[in-house]
């Protein structure tokens, strides 16, 4: 929420929203770590801008080298606190929900890949929290990649996620925030001009002045 300028923190019930999303997400999905979990929220709320006009975590991505990173839920995950210039706080106490544990590997080392997420056992989901759309587009995306890998999901984003792909090459290779409506936009081109910097750019500033 948006008060003169002041963008207001995630409110009690967003929260348990998205503390629900994660540990379904981690509950009914294979051998998930960090990639694999914020390219899944993301799928998810790209899905649902798409669809909808809005996303179901209102979560800000970073575009990283590997693809979309929510920073706020990637700090929390490591217990890092969060710089003031991120903005609002989008923490949720995903730890409440979500559990570290050593993955399976004969490497040993403090790197997130040698973490797996799982969920708490005294954590149960609460469907009630989402609504019959949101949980339908949750349910879509572990359909799709429930299974797959962390690195088969860095390569749909190469793919399929021009608001990545764009934000990361037209900025400083540091993390810029993405823009959801670069999607919105996208979605009505074919696969081919999808990636089409000065097209879908155009057409996004000729939406976002008409919001104006």
């Amino acid at each position: 929420m948006n008060l003169g300028g002041f963008i207001m923190p995630f409110s009690i019930r967003e929260k348990e929203r998205i503390k629900n999303i994660l540990g379904y997400i981690v509950q009914k999905s294979k051998d998930v770590r960090y990639a694999k979990l914020f390219k899944m929220l993301f799928d998810l709320d790209r899905n649902s801008y798409i669809q909808r006009g809005v996303p179901v975590t209102g979560y800000t991505y970073y575009a990283k080298k590997n693809g979309p990173v929510p920073l706020h839920l990637e700090l929390e995950l490591k217990r890092k606190p969060v710089p003031a210039s991120l903005g609002r706080d989008e923490s949720v106490d995903a730890l409440s929900v979500i559990r570290l544990e050593r993955a399976k590997t004969d490497k040993a080392g403090p790197d997130e890949q040698f973490f797996e997420l799982t969920h708490r056992k005294d954590w149960q989901f609460n469907k009630d929290v989402l609504s019959p759309v949101e949980f339908e587009l949750l349910e879509q995306t572990i359909s799709r990649g429930g299974n797959e890998t962390g690195t088969a999901w860095i390569g749909y984003g190469h793919q399929e996620w021009p608001s990545w792909v764009q934000t990361y090459r037209g900025g400083d290779g540091k993390g810029n925030p993405i823009n959801m409506d670069i999607e919105l936009v996208a979605s009505r081109f074919s696969d081919e001009d999808k990636n089409n910097m000065a097209i879908v750019r155009r057409i996004v500033e000729e939406v976002f002045l008409q919001r104006q």
